[in-house]
């Protein structure tokens, strides 16, 4: 059926670690691969890191752009918090 018992997780495990495990060959990977709709993700960062959410929010409010992309300040990108989405909402929503 595709599902299986954890006996446990490890988070980031160091270098030596994560090769025994590859090595072994009966460990799994959490890819940490989201698929959302880009309006859920948004009202989940304002409910669950509103931090993330204003600063984001005030980085692409100043923001340029021509046919090349989308340029925030680089002031205003740098003080965005480099949280993980695991982190920011997965383990508080």
């Amino acid at each position: 059926d595709g599902v299986f018992d954890v006996s446990r997780f490890v988070e980031k495990p160091d270098l030596t670690t994560a090769q025994t495990y590859l090595e072994a060959g009966t460990f799994y990977w959490n890819t940490g691969i989201f698929l959302f709709r880009a309006g859920a993700m948004r009202d989940a960062f304002a409910a669950f890191a509103p931090d993330i959410w204003q600063a984001t929010e005030a980085a692409y409010k100043a923001a340029t752009s021509d046919l090349s992309g989308l340029y925030m300040p680089l002031e205003l990108y740098s003080a965005i918090p480099s949280t993980s989405i695991d982190y920011a909402i997965m383990e508080r929503a």
